[in-house]
């Protein structure tokens, strides 16, 4: 992890603009739910509250598996096209960790942050109190979401 931010931040203003970008498509998406719910109190039964839980796990996932996963499926194919993939399984690592977690894009994880604000202003507008079972609960299923 320490080589992957190194490496982020030797490109400091590529890394601020690709953690911008990321920050502001994950602000834009509780714009558009804000115009939706603008014109009407709920859809099906879901509030504006509601969504802020809903968009705020959707970024949270997908915060976390760009930047754990998608640079590595890219370099997967790589690997296999420049035949370098025979030196990968003879490390003695475990191939499939080393070729599926292997780099972190840094540069998406603003999106998971900005979840995680939406969630916990979501639940605090509907004054709800998770306890440890419920906190726990959620965090098995945004891990079961990641596998």
């Amino acid at each position: 992890m320490r080589n992957c931010l190194a490496r982020e931040l030797e490109f400091r203003t590529s890394f601020a603009l690709s953690a911008g970008s990321t920050t502001l498509w994950a602000l834009f998406s509780m714009l558009l739910a804000g115009l939706i719910f603008s014109n009407v109190r709920t859809v099906a039964g879901w509030d504006l509250d509601r969504m802020f839980v809903l968009t705020g796990t959707f970024l949270l996932v997908e915060g976390l598996s760009s930047a754990l996963f998608h640079r590595n499926m890219q370099r997967l194919s790589e690997l296999v096209n420049k035949g370098e993939l025979d030196f990968v399984l003879t490390r003695p690592i475990s191939s499939q960790f080393l070729v599926s977690v292997r780099y972190v894009d840094f540069g998406d994880l603003p999106t998971a942050v900005v979840g995680i604000a939406y969630i916990l202003i979501g639940v605090g507008r509907l004054g709800l109190v998770p306890g440890p079972i419920e906190i726990g609960s959620y965090v098995v299923l945004v891990l079961s979401a990641l596998v």
